[in-house]
């Protein structure tokens, strides 16, 4: 083998090594910053799995309660929900459905037996609401079920 051959091998090697070198990484980055974002949205996640699961319950009170004393109680935390916390994780589709749920809320006032005839199914659909925001965030699908709660309401 000649110099001139070497030195071309050599280079070749040499370019071969940076290529790979620089494969390696954008790798690295790409996989820091893909486990950099999870860990940041592991804990947002709970807190809207937290926060949704809080609202359903609060929701079901309302829907179910006839107490006017516990209606008033789960009126004050859907508020403050409504109003609060949840807004910091709540998609679009949940935002609609507070803001449709909270209509009948303020029409039901201060006794439950204004709740509007439909009251329950809302309740229901908006739960189910929750629950695809859930799938839809996290990127995970649910166990199946089908929408028969609301239908055995009416």
């Amino acid at each position: 083998m000649t110099e001139d051959e070497y030195r071309r091998k050599s280079l070749g090697l040499q370019k071969i090594g940076m290529m790979g070198a620089l494969i390696g990484a954008v790798f690295a980055l790409w996989q820091y910053n893909h486990s950099s974002r999870k860990q940041f949205e592991a804990p947002v996640w709970q807190k809207q799995v937290e926060l949704y699961t809080s609202a359903t319950e609060t929701i079901a009170r309302l829907a179910f309660t006839k107490d006017e004393r516990e209606w008033n109680d789960a009126r004050l935390r859907f508020w403050e929900l409504y109003a609060g916390s949840l807004i910091l994780v709540e998609d679009q589709k949940v935002a609609n459905g507070m803001i449709e749920f909270s209509k009948m809320v303020r029409a039901a006032g201060d006794d439950p037996s204004g709740r509007a005839q439909n009251f329950e199914n809302k309740a229901i659909s908006l739960s189910y609401t929750f629950r695809h925001s859930i799938e839809q965030s996290v990127g995970v699908g649910l166990p199946a079920v089908s929408d028969t709660k609301s239908q055995a309401t009416q």
